[in-house]
């Protein structure tokens, strides 16, 4: 589910130093009782980072459960993550837009298409000041998708435009305490799920 998220953070991960943090949280259909036993989801989940990365001995893998926005803002603000790589379907999901308006901490949606043309939506504060590190980070993005796919392939073909930098335009006024967003290439998470 979550491979273009992945190749996008190894790609950035590669040009510019940035630490990943690779985050995942339990579906539903997971729990003790379940249809899928929690052993068998986090062994999917590696099984997938062994996939679609070569970059193993840099990523930990964090394993969220309860409020996971609540957790993954908490993660976000002690780690100084500048930005969150995620699945598209995220979007929709547990972490979304309203987040980002809550932490300040822009959310990249990660659409993955076949033969690894993914498309990402950037979304962010609608503020000057989020506005100008969204656009750092697209113009990183973009970078790391052009330098990661040189040595892979001769011909680039990127889609246009390969980020979209979305401006988010409600501040929330129930903001999680505690949780800001600092601009540091050095840092960032994924959620792999």
């Amino acid at each position: 589910m979550g491979d273009g998220a992945l190749r996008v953070a190894e790609a950035l991960a590669q040009s510019t130093g940035a630490t990943v943090r690779a985050v995942t949280w339990l579906p539903k259909s997971c729990s003790l009782d379940g249809d899928v036993s929690i052993e068998t989801f986090l062994a999917s989940v590696t099984q997938q980072l062994y996939r679609t990365t070569k970059m193993l001995g840099f990523w930990r893998l964090e394993l969220l459960v309860g409020n996971i926005p609540k957790h993954l803002a908490r993660l976000c603000a002690t780690e100084s993550a500048s930005v969150v790589i995620l699945p598209e379907t995220s979007h929709v999901g547990l972490i979304g837009p309203r987040w980002t308006l809550r932490t300040g901490i822009p959310a990249a949606y990660v659409d993955s298409h076949p033969h690894g043309e993914d498309h990402i939506v950037l979304c962010a504060c609608s503020d000057s000041e989020s506005q100008r590190r969204a656009h750092a980070i697209a113009a990183l993005l973009t970078a790391a998708r052009t330098t990661g796919l040189t040595g892979r392939r001769r011909r680039i073909k990127l889609p246009s435009p390969y980020v979209q930098v979305q401006p988010l335009h409600h501040r929330a006024v129930f903001g999680t305490p505690g949780t800001s967003a600092n601009f540091s290439s050095n840092n960032l998470s994924v959620a792999a799920s």
